[in-house]
Order: structure tokens, then sequence, then C-alpha cells
């Protein structure tokens, strides 16, 4: 699993290096790439910034764009 996010990781920091002059289509981009990308049976990805901003989740592509930091969970935590 460590190769496979390795390989991710570095397919997301391409694309946003290619478009860094146009951070809204750079987002678009990476957004499109991880909602079809899977590992295993039940494995997806999702991209944050080092400020805790959602960039792409597969599974809940309408968090994209919100500060997650603070976010509490189904158990409240």
């Amino acid at each position: 699993m460590k190769d496979t996010v390795e390989v991710a990781a570095k397919i997301v920091d391409r694309i946003l290096d290619n478009y860094k002059h146009n951070e809204a289509f750079a987002m678009h981009r990476v957004q499109e790439y991880v909602k079809d990308v899977r590992f295993g049976k039940s494995g997806y990805f999702f991209v944050y910034t080092t400020l805790g901003i959602n960039i792409a989740d597969a599974l809940k592509p309408e968090i994209a764009g919100s500060n997650s930091w603070n976010r509490a969970n189904s158990d409240g935590v």
C-alpha cells in the first residue's frame, strides 16, 4: 500500500506543479484523478493541504474546499 500511496502522491504533486499558475484548475484536475482511483477492495484516496483544507475525497467530493481539522466524526470525536 505504501507504494500505491507514494505513486498517487507523485501524480498529485505533478498535477499541482503543472497547473500552479491556475490553482482552481489544478484542484479540479486532482479531484478528477482522485475520484476514480482505488486500491484493494475498499481503499480510496483523499488529499488535504498542510492547512487541513480538503482538495479531494473520492467518497465525499462535496467536502472539497472545506477545512477538516476541526470536523468531528460520527462519534463526535
